[in-house]
Formats: structure tokens, sequence, C-alpha cells
């Protein structure tokens, strides 16, 4: 697959997705049956039409990928712990992850938070690689439609795993993640009071920026991370930190833009 989904590609992979359905149910009938290499390579075909429906198409085509993919796996028990294994199995590719994420809401919307449990530290291990220290910036679309995996997330795996990725990739290449932090911010179920001042420092520096684009999309992830502190304190504390850098504890801020996206902030 190469290039930049669109309307017409994403027809295309609807009608083609809607094929390979077809295939599940005939040629993989039985659980028996769906293992070895052309099961995994006919489960990542589906993953990369998916991508290119997500990508490219309208709401109601996306609508309705959704909807073949769901009829399947409700009529055919077990099918969707099946698909998780094969696709975790794959070679890693951050291709995978709207797949991944419309399986997570299936198990969440079918209660088969079991098959979900039985994949947690996978799926989290996979967003942490493919998505969170990316070296290519991942789209919205790609974003917007993996979050569910991060419903699930224990704040020990936050603490520990999420926190530290989030600070190192903010230092190593902002640019290209900057919007994903975002999207992770405003996708977990915690209360991330505790954590709040450690995020902020982070994302902080990058409202001094001379791009504008990061400049906005560091004031949207704070506006994220705000909305999930249920702690005043930390909320308070999160205000002390960016009024001091508009005083000028990391610098004096010479350019106007940064001052309003500081006071943004």
């Amino acid at each position: 697959k190469a290039g930049v989904p669109s309307k017409s590609s994403g027809s295309a992979a609807l009608l083609a997705l809607s094929w390979t359905c077809l295939l599940v149910r005939i040629v993989f009938p039985s659980r028996a049956k769906r293992q070895g290499d052309i099961w995994n390579k006919l489960v990542e075909v589906q993953c990369l039409l998916l991508l290119e429906v997500l990508g490219g198409s309208h709401r109601h085509a996306v609508d309705g990928a959704v909807k073949k993919l769901s009829k399947l796996w409700k009529e055919n028990p077990g099918l969707v712990e099946q698909y998780l294994s094969a696709i975790l199995s794959l070679e890693p590719n951050q291709n995978y992850a709207g797949m991944l994420g419309l399986l997570v809401q299936f198990c969440t919307t079918h209660k088969e938070l079991d098959v979900v449990n039985q994949h947690k530290s996978a799926l989290l291990d996979f967003y942490m690689k493919n998505i969170l220290m990316s070296k290519v910036k991942p789209q919205k679309y790609l974003l917007d439609n993996c979050a569910p995996l991060l419903r699930y997330m224990s704040h020990a795996e936050f603490k520990d795993l999420i926190l530290p990725t989030i600070q190192k990739s903010l230092l190593r290449s902002p640019e290209n993640v900057i919007e994903t932090i975002s999207s992770l911010l405003a996708s977990v179920t915690l209360d991330l009071s505790q954590y709040a001042l450690d995020i902020v420092k982070g994302l902080a520096s990058q409202l001094k920026s001379n791009s504008p684009r990061l400049m906005d999309e560091a004031v949207l992830a704070l506006r994220n991370l705000a909305r999930q502190c249920s702690d005043s304190a930390a909320t308070e504390a999160l205000t002390r930190h960016l009024f001091a850098i508009l005083s000028g504890s990391e610098g004096k801020l010479t350019i106007v833009a940064q001052k309003i996206s500081v006071l943004s902030g």
C-alpha cells in the first residue's frame, strides 16, 4: 500500500473489505482453519483495507465497514480473539492500529473484556512502540480510531510505561509526537492529576516554539490534560508553572505569539 487514502481508494477498499469478509465465512469457517500464514495474510490485508476506508471515506462508508466487521465477529464466537492474536503475531506496523482499536471497541460494546485482558499488555506495547514512539507522525484518523487501545490502562502502566515515553518523545521529536500526546491525554480514562506537573513541564516548552503549529498543538494538549484532572491543586500547580514561564523562568519570551500561546495554555 502506498499513497494517501482518498475518496476513490476508500470506496474501492470498502468493496474489497466486503469480499474479504465473505472469504472468512467460506474459506475459514471454523476455528481450526483460522491459523497459519494464509489466515494471517488475510487479516493483514483487512487491516490495510480498513485503514484506507478510515482515511479516505465519508462517515457513512466508515460506518458501513465497521458494521460489516462487527457482524462477522458477532456471528462467529471467538473470532474477535483470533483476529487480535493474528494481528499481534505479525511484524508490528502502525497500519494495524485502526483494526486493533475497532477490535477493542467491539469487545467493550459486547462485554468481552476477558479477551481484552488477555491481550492488554501486548496492545499497550503495540501502541507505545508504533504510535507514541513512531518516527513518522501518525495521521489524525489513525489516532482517533486507535484511542480504544488506551481505555483499559492502569495507573501503574501510565506511570511506569507511558509517562516516561511521553517525556522522552517530547525531547526527541516534538513535531512528530505532540498531536499523538494530545490524543492520548484526551483518550485515557484515568484521573491524571498526580502526573499533571510532570506532563506540563514537557508540553510547556513547546508553547515557546517558533512553529505556530507546535504552539497550537501544545495548547490543545494542555487543555486535554486539564480536562483529565479532578484535583484542583494539580490544576493550580499547572497554572502556576505556565505563569512562571510567562514571567521568564525558562528564558525571556520575546515574541508576542509565544506569550499568547502560554496564556492560552
